[in-house]
């Protein structure tokens, strides 16, 4: 057990260690309005390159919730390059959201027809590849996950946790 403690801790520091790629699926760029330089995550939800930004982050949000400033959201905090993707990302799952998707099974759907209604793949929640494959990933878009089931087709199904 401690060979496999210490292996994941050891895992842990070549990812920090490692300069960012931006090909990668643990590649972040920190929310912190102050900082806003990429990393690698080690954490799944980790937005922010270190504890200090989150709670610097957080602390402000409370201090603006606390003094009830109704026109200051916690998408202020966002810098306007990060805004764009989170907008996009959005207008992503709003699209998602309209189509109709069998609960259990998803959806099929043509790659070039989200395109048309403005689907922007490049956007997307999260990205991680699937063990049983080679180069294939599954990629999350808030409450969906999308995989590529041939060139031009992609299934579409709610997240089950």
């Amino acid at each position: 057990m401690r060979k496999l403690t210490q292996k994941i801790k050891n895992m842990k520091k070549t990812i920090e260690e490692t300069q960012p790629d931006p090909k990668s699926p643990h590649y972040r760029v920190c929310l912190y309005q102050f900082c806003l330089k990429p990393f690698m995550i080690t954490d799944r939800n980790s937005e922010y390159c270190c504890k200090e930004h989150y709670d610097a982050d957080y602390n402000r949000y409370r201090r603006n919730k606390k003094d009830d400033i109704s026109n200051n959201s916690s998408s202020d905090v966002i810098a306007a390059p990060i805004q764009e993707e989170v907008n996009v990302l959005k207008k992503n799952i709003e699209i998602l959201s309209k189509l109709s998707i069998d609960s259990t099974d998803g959806s099929i759907y043509a790659i070039e027809s989200l395109e048309g209604l403005g689907f922007d793949y490049r956007f997307n929640t999260y990205k991680f590849p699937l063990c049983n494959t080679d180069n294939s990933y599954c990629i999350m878009y808030g409450p969906y996950e999308t995989f590529l089931t041939s060139p031009t087709e992609i299934l579409i199904k709610y997240k089950t946790n």
